[in-house]
């Protein structure tokens, strides 16, 4: 991969009451956002949050924040444009004054037309506001481009906060030292200054920029922060941020009239849009919607809806009309009316291919942790499966992970169609080729044909080193990514569509069978056995669905002791080990993922397999062998004043209930389920202490696994329950049409004469129309 890239400057209770039988959201992909043990999951993509969870984001906001970026230097991430028609930036902001700043500053831009082309929409700001002051959108934007300007954040967002807040950054003094200088405001630092409002303040920036970065197809996003009468502007990729001077909206108006002007005048490229992403076209829209349709079809066996209606038998009138239902709510998971998006993909032979999505069905953006869309795709005229990340350079790539696993003979993982970095430019046979979207796409972008191919990647990470930047002692852990998409031929259903007993209890031996197959042939083991990892999938010609073991990309290989060569505990953190999740000296090893896989089994029998527990002692079920919570009651402990739930000392919860089998009875789980669990956790932790464990190799338990599903099993025993959050179709992701940059006239544009000393304009007369002047003749 070149590294060729470019940029534009130069250098914990829970109250009893909650319901915590309902499941909590397992993903069906992941990527470099997988926490680390212990930590929370990324950003999840509710709008409403309150002051709380605003400030946990500020918190962990200091090492991704580079600043304070010299405006001159900021302004050169636009292409400079001619000014002659820019309107005079003199005194452009004195009418704007406190406390109504954003409905001033919004008649200062649009009354001027400071953002040809745009416009800004304005949110009523109370204590309350969950949504930017002004929101920028185009004029002339066509279909569900301004529809939603809210949830997508529009085309950049200016925040206005009161100035008694305080900014939530601190520019240095002059001659300051920049490497002590603290430029991020911390929870610390809020609380003795009393500006705990400003730290809210930018949990909500980070909050909204994150979420354009996820609701669009971008490579990076603007944005402008005002408190009081100064501002900033700030620039936003998946690897962090960076945030310009502040400076005085009266003293120097110029820095935001430049600013827009630039930003009006840029191409969809430069303001941050994919160029490889554009609206599907009418009839690739339709293709998408019957093949996507077809394949609901096949995966979920429902053969009654192809037969037509008034051919129906009345005595499966009532089931015909059940799986027309479901197949258009799962069709619904995917596809989203007028947003499908056609994505340009170039293959290893160099040709290019168009890759159709909507709806993702998994959606993980966290600055710190990289960013990751799943989907239902549809390419060369079959339903795929489309991973499109960013990732950090130093992490192996999974298609590559994925296609030494089959050399090695794996079964039950899904197979690589697609895997490579995404170029800024596609070239074939050594000549420049422009996306289909882009009229003139080199010289909006500034390259030229000749040069290496370079991909899209981030630029925060490019000024870890500048001068102007301020560290205040912290440490800087702004990461480089790429972005990256891959492509899966087999796609499938999560987990959680179980139907039963016996297919849930199928479907993790075959997922158990990769497992040990990648350990004995490749030296690899998983590391983030999850439920949201394990996917049906129904292969051509078959009436039963296979477990696929998905999401490699946190895999290690394994040295002679067994233990993983990568030293980091990573994985879904309520499917750790005992021994993991007690923080273990030892690292991963593949008994870690054995037991992870145990927990998964118990953790869908428990959500979705019928049980006759009461919800009361589900929660503690829940709470003891996932959360590592246990149920305190008044006086059980000093100052606890209800019924709650509190925080064991890591890894207790899954010890007490190995030793014990506290639990692991008929009132949870079905009998056959009971049995299970009961003897795997014999086998993986004895009760009898004079008894030796059979865990150390995958054999005992693969046996007596194969021996059980020989039995009669519950086939359709899976609760009906109503759609929980992480079931209900996701936003298509917004795709645009692409327009080049546009270049303003170099001429002053024709000035209005001043009145006269009647009141009106010089050559106008008094009823408004124009004076006719007299054709001078010759002599």
């Amino acid at each position: 991969m070149s590294n060729s890239r470019s940029h534009a400057p130069s250098p914990s209770t829970l109250p009893a009451e909650a319901d915590l039988s309902l499941p909590p959201t397992p993903h069906s992909v992941t990527s470099d956002w997988t926490p680390l043990a212990g930590e929370e999951n990324a950003e999840p993509e509710n709008p409403r949050r309150s002051d709380d969870d605003n400030e946990l984001h500020a918190e962990k906001a200091e090492g991704f924040i580079l600043g304070p970026m010299p405006v001159a230097d900021f302004l050169d991430f636009l292409p400079a444009k001619h000014t002659a028609r820019r309107p005079s930036t003199e005194g452009a902001f004195n009418n704007v004054d406190e406390p109504d700043v954003a409905s001033r500053l919004l008649a200062a831009i649009g009354d001027h037309d400071r953002c040809p082309g745009f416009e800004f929409k304005y949110n009523v700001l109370d204590s309350t506001s969950i949504k930017p002051a002004l929101v920028c959108v185009p004029k002339d934007s066509i279909g569900s481009d301004n529809e939603a300007a809210a949830k997508y954040a529009g085309e950049l967002f200016i925040d206005v906060q009161s100035s008694d807040q305080g900014d939530f950054f601190r520019d240095p003094k002059p001659f300051a030292d920049r490497q002590r200088h603290k430029f991020v405001l911390t929870p610390q630092d809020a609380e003795k200054t009393n500006r705990v409002k400003a730290l809210q303040a930018m949990g909500r920036n980070i909050r909204w920029a994150t979420d354009a970065l996820m609701h669009q197809h971008r490579v990076h996003y603007f944005s402008v922060s005002i408190h009081g009468l100064r501002a900033r502007l700030m620039r936003w990729d998946m690897s962090g941020l960076i945030a310009s001077e502040s400076f005085s909206l009266r003293e120097k108006p110029e820095v935001l009239c430049e600013f827009l002007w630039r930003f009006a005048h840029a191409s969809t490229v430069e303001r941050g849009y994919d160029p490889t992403v554009e609206r599907a076209s009418s009839s690739e829209e339709c293709l998408f919607r019957r093949l996507v349709s077809c394949h609901v079809r096949e995966q979920l066996d429902l053969k009654l809806v192809d037969i037509p209606e008034e051919e129906v038998k009345v005595e499966v009138r009532e089931e015909y009309k059940e799986q027309c239902a479901l197949l258009e709510k799962t069709v619904g998971q995917h596809y989203e009316a007028g947003r499908v998006a056609a994505l340009t993909i170039c293959a290893e032979d160099g040709s290019f291919k168009r890759c159709l999505v909507s709806r993702p069905i998994a959606t993980n953006f966290s600055m710190r942790r990289g960013a990751m869309r799943g989907y239902w795709a549809v390419m060369d005229g079959r339903v795929v499966f489309l991973k499109d990340t960013w990732r950090q350079y130093v992490h192996e790539p999974e298609g590559r992970i994925l296609k030494e696993l089959e050399a090695h003979g794996v079964k039950n993982i899904p197979h690589v169609e697609h895997d490579g970095d995404v170029p800024k430019v596609m070239y074939c046979d050594g000549m420049l080729t422009r996306f289909s979207a882009m009229a003139n796409f080199e010289r909006t972008t500034r390259s030229k044909a000749g040069q290496q191919p370079s991909f899209q990647c981030t630029e925060t990470d490019l000024y870890r080193e500048a001068e102007w930047l301020c560290h205040g002692g912290a440490r800087i852990v702004v990461h480089p990514r790429v972005h990256h998409r891959l492509v899966l031929k087999e796609v499938g259903f999560p987990l959680q569509t179980l139907r039963g007993t016996k297919e849930l209890l199928e479907a993790t031996h075959d997922a158990f069978q990769a497992l040990i197959a990648a350990h004995d042939n490749a030296r690899r083991i998983h590391r983030d056995i999850s439920a949201g990892n394990v996917m049906f999938y129904r292969k051509p010609y078959e009436d039963h669905r296979t477990g696929y073991l998905i999401d490699w990309e946190l895999s290690s290989k394994v040295q002679e002791d067994g233990q993983a060569t990568d030293k980091y505990i990573v994985g879904t953190r309520i499917f750790l080990s005992q021994r993991l999740e007690a923080r273990s000296q030892r690292r991963h090893m593949l008994q870690d993922d054995m037991e992870a896989l145990l927990y998964v089994v118990a953790y869908c029998g428990l959500h979705w397999l019928q049980h006759p527990a009461h919800s009361k002692d589900m929660r503690q079920v829940v709470q003891a062998m996932f959360h590592n919570r246990r149920e305190v009651h008044v006086g059980d402990v000093p100052e606890v004043t209800h019924t709650t739930f509190q925080t064991m000392e890591p890894g207790k919860g899954k010890l007490d209930i190995k030793e014990n089998q506290t639990y692991i009875d008929l009132p949870n789980f079905n009998a056959d389920l009971k049995d299970w669990l009961s003897h795997s956790m014999d086998l993986n932790h004895p009760r009898d202490p004079n008894e030796a464990t059979q865990w150390d190799t995958p054999e005992p338990w693969n046996d007596y696994w194969k021996e059980f599903l020989e039995r009669e099993l519950p086939e359709d025993d899976r609760i009906r329950k109503q759609d929980s959050s992480s079931m209900r179709p996701k936003f298509a992701v917004k795709a645009i049409s692409h327009r080049a940059g546009i270049h303003p006239n170099k001429r002053k544009a024709p000035q209005r004469r001043g009145p006269t000393d009647d009141g009106h304009a010089n050559d106008a007369p008094g009823n408004g129309r124009p004076v006719k002047r007299l054709r001078r003749t010759a002599g």
